[in-house]
């Protein structure tokens, strides 16, 4: 290794100059994964001795909320099947009598 004329190591790079995203290695996203059908993803987790899984939302104030829905009824919960009363939740601005809000959970984003 050289040395700085100041006798301390020197430890700058040599070669051809690198941008900053070569550098910190944002050259490209990562690939997406392909997402899994509906039917797969319950057999997936079917295998994995999944029985129950979780709709949510992150509510204003940044708390997750939720309902817990046994596997048997996950096509419908893919579907919005699972509602919540928008009056009931902190930072939603509803009525009484307005509509429910429903959660799309992401099948992408399936653990």
């Amino acid at each position: 290794m050289r040395s700085l004329p100041s006798g301390r190591p020197d430890f700058r790079v040599r070669g051809p100059r690198q941008t900053y995203r070569e550098r910190v290695g944002v050259l490209m996203p990562p690939a997406a994964k392909p997402v899994p059908s509906i039917p797969t993803l319950i057999a997936q987790h079917r295998k994995r001795g999944v029985k129950y899984g979780l709709a949510t939302y992150v509510d204003i104030h940044g708390v997750s909320k939720g309902k817990i829905v046994p596997i048997d009824h996950w096509q419908q919960m893919f579907r919005g099947s699972e509602l919540f009363t928008g009056f009931a939740l902190d930072g939603v601005p509803q009525q009484v009598n307005e509509e429910e809000v429903a959660a799309h959970p992401d099948p992408a984003t399936a653990t």
